[in-house]
């Protein structure tokens, strides 16, 4: 599945995680912006977005795709 920015998301409990972004175990959040070679050049960035993700309690992380689950997308096309 496709995330975009807007989706509500929740980071898996996986042991690959930095030790930083251990704190965000299990927690969900909304999907900020991406991070892209475009936005910043001189970066090393993957070669799939990176996404901003915003909790409850203020705080953000920065994780890949395969760091999430999509709980809920912000615009699904519901044909009537």
């Amino acid at each position: 599945m496709n995330i975009e920015v807007g989706d509500l998301v929740k980071v898996k409990k996986d042991s690959s995680l930095s030790p930083a972004l251990r704190f965000h175990y299990n927690k969900t959040g909304i999907v900020m912006n991406t991070i892209d070679e475009d936005d910043h050049p001189d970066w090393v960035i993957s070669e799939r977005y990176d996404y901003i993700v915003l909790f409850s309690d203020g705080t953000k992380g920065v994780f890949r795709f395969c760091d999430l689950d999509v709980i809920s997308k912000a615009n699904e096309d519901n044909d009537i």
